[in-house]
């Protein structure tokens, strides 16, 4: 019969363990808790690999900001009709191809704002400050971009403290923000998707990773050692119980 302890990975059940209230060890060599998981933990090789696992902890538990709705862009946009755009950097609207002549060539006024496209970009820059604010608060954080930063400068990688909070980041979070992760378009101001693959992941509903080479080479790290990590852990696992 197949039991919840076989079905859950290791890093769900230490995101359990670092949440649990309960941390008395089991004189039961067949009753693993929480406990075992965390003493699994401190004999890991692995000291990079456990910050992570505490990073994902601190990130799993925290309460995310949502994108804005498609309703609630909607009632955004409103507040953005009648606006002009002094710069030019709108995107222009129905004034259409004769009014963008005009602005090139300096004869024309300012350039109406669209109100959908512009509270869309609102929306997406208050929810990238909001996620920024919540990655400040993770504890663990300082501690592994210390140590990825480290990596990076023994691989002689440029500005390798910049390149490591950047690869953090996406870690934590990459989901695309135009398909929200779903991997297909949503309808034009609904939260409905439509058949159409994302044009912004490719389908893939996720962001690329940053920093090019450089950046996936650091993400290959963290996997390599996360993996080290939660093999240790399973091993401690294992040897603790036999020898209970």
């Amino acid at each position: 019969m197949t039991t919840e302890a076989n079905t859950t990975t290791i890093e769900e059940r230490y995101s359990s363990a670092t949440n649990a209230r309960n941390l008395k060890v089991e004189r039961d060599a067949e009753r693993r808790n929480v406990a075992d998981i965390l003493i699994a933990a401190g004999w890991s090789r692995s000291r990079f690999g456990t910050a992570l696992l505490r990073l994902q902890s601190e990130w799993d538990g925290s309460a995310k900001p949502r994108p804005l709705s498609a309703a609630a862009v909607k009632v955004l946009a409103k507040t953005f009709e009648g606006e002009t755009d002094p710069d030019g950097k709108v995107e222009v609207d129905a004034l259409g191809a004769e009014a963008e002549q005009k602005r090139r060539d300096g004869t024309g006024g300012r350039e109406r704002v669209v109100p959908l496209e512009a509270a869309r970009r609102q929306a997406s820059e208050w929810h990238l400050h909001e996620l920024g604010l919540l990655f400040q608060r993770l504890k663990t954080l300082a501690e592994v971009r210390e140590m990825l930063d480290a990596y990076g400068c023994l691989r002689r990688i440029e500005s390798s403290a910049v390149v490591a909070a950047g690869v953090i980041a996406w870690w934590l979070h990459h989901v695309c923000p135009s398909c929200h992760g779903g991997r297909y378009e949503l309808l034009p101001g609904t939260d409905t998707r439509s058949s159409r693959i994302c044009k912004t992941c490719k389908g893939t509903g996720s962001t690329k990773v940053p920093f090019a080479a450089d950046g996936a080479a650091m993400v290959a790290e963290i996997e390599v050692a996360l993996h080290g990590a939660t093999c240790s852990m399973g091993a401690s696992l294992r040897n603790r119980t036999r020898a209970a």
